[in-house]
């Protein structure tokens, strides 16, 4: 006889992770890249139905898992860049035909040049690499030893150099 109060046990049902479910998909991440390619904030992006917060793709960015969406970020901020200086040529064609005030032009070309810069600094950046090429200039110098005689000689000539440099500008 079966004991009254024995039940069969459940399936194992699998559980699901606690939270909502998250919308880490090809799909959002191409929608949210593009938009981030073409200019558009991304606060904006992310107050649009069906993206994800600020927040989650800031923490997107940091997660060592989601290495392929920090590289197709990376590269819409590259193209944003670029798309900013379409932009700028576009101001510029519209204060030529003087449909734009010149002091509002301006503001605008110096912010998009200036976030430009900093999206894509090898190609929008104020640095300025003398010999151009990517690589900085390097300089070697040398010194050698010398006693305290020989500098003071030394700077007592430079100075002599330089006040006679002076009376001939005079």
């Amino acid at each position: 006889m079966a004991k009254s109060g024995s039940r069969k046990k459940p399936d194992k049902v699998a559980k699901r992770p606690p939270g909502r479910p998250s919308i880490y998909t090809p799909e959002v991440i191409d929608a949210l890249c593009a938009q981030v390619a073409a200019r558009v904030p991304l606060a904006k992006v992310c107050s649009q139905p069906g993206m994800p917060s600020v927040g989650t793709v800031y923490g997107w960015l940091q997660d060592p898992e989601k290495a392929e969406f920090l590289q197709k970020y990376a590269r819409a901020r590259e193209f944003r860049a670029n798309a900013r200086s379409d932009f700028i040529d576009n101001i510029v064609s519209e204060l030529k035909a003087g449909t734009i005030d010149p002091q509002v032009a301006r503001v605008i070309i110096d912010a998009e040049k200036w976030q430009a810069g900093k999206e894509l600094p090898k190609k929008y950046g104020d640095r300025v690499n003398v010999g151009g090429t990517d690589d900085p200039v390097k300089v070697q110098v040398e010194t050698k030893d010398v006693s305290d005689l020989e500098l003071a000689r030394w700077m007592i000539n430079v100075m002599n150099d330089a006040a006679k440099a002076q009376e001939t500008d005079e």
